[in-house]
C-alpha cells in the first residue's frame, strides 16, 4: 500500500540500496537500518506499518532479530525475505522466497493488507 512507512533491515549495504529504491519508487516511506545492532537501538523508535528483513544476513541472524522484533514491535507485520526454501521462521512472521521485485511489492502489500484486516477485526469484538 503506497504511503505506508516500511521499517528495512538489510545486511549487505548494497542490496539495502536498491531495496530501499525499489520500496520508495513503489510509494513507500522507507527507513533503513543496517544489521540487528541498528535495529535493536533503533527499531523502537520507529512507526511502522511493516517490517522487511532482507536476505542478505544469514539465517540465524534474520531468525534472531524477527523474533526480537516480534516480541518488541508488537502489532507490526515482519516479513523476511528468504534465501532458501527450506528455512523456517516461526508463527507471526511471513517468509518470502522473492523471484522478482514485483513479487516482493505483491508480498508486502499482502502482509500491510491483513494486518489492517486483523484490526478491524478485534475492533470490531470490542
Amino acid at each position: 500500500m503506497p504511503g505506508e512507512t516500511i521499517l528495512h533491515i538489510g545486511y549487505d549495504p548494497l542490496l539495502t540500496e536498491l531495496r530501499q529504491q525499489v520500496l520508495e519508487r513503489a510509494g513507500y516511506c522507507v527507513i533503513t537500518l543496517l544489521g540487528n545492532a541498528a535495529v535493536r537501538a533503533e527499531a523502537k523508535m520507529v512507526a511502522a506499518d511493516a517490517i522487511v528483513i532482507g536476505s542478505g544476513g544469514d539465517y540465524q541472524e534474520r531468525l534472531e532479530i524477527a523474533l526480537w522484533l516480534r516480541e518488541h514491535v508488537r502489532g507490526v507485520p515482519v516479513l523476511v525475505m528468504s534465501a532458501a526454501a527450506d528455512e523456517e521462521f516461526p508463527p507471526g512472521i511471513s517468509k518470502f522466497l522473492a523471484d522478482t521485485a514485483r513479487d516482493w511489492l505483491i508480498a508486502v502489500d499482502s502482509i500491510i493488507e491483513k494486518a489492517r484486516r486483523d484490526t478491524r477485526a478485534r475492533a470490531a469484538h470490542k
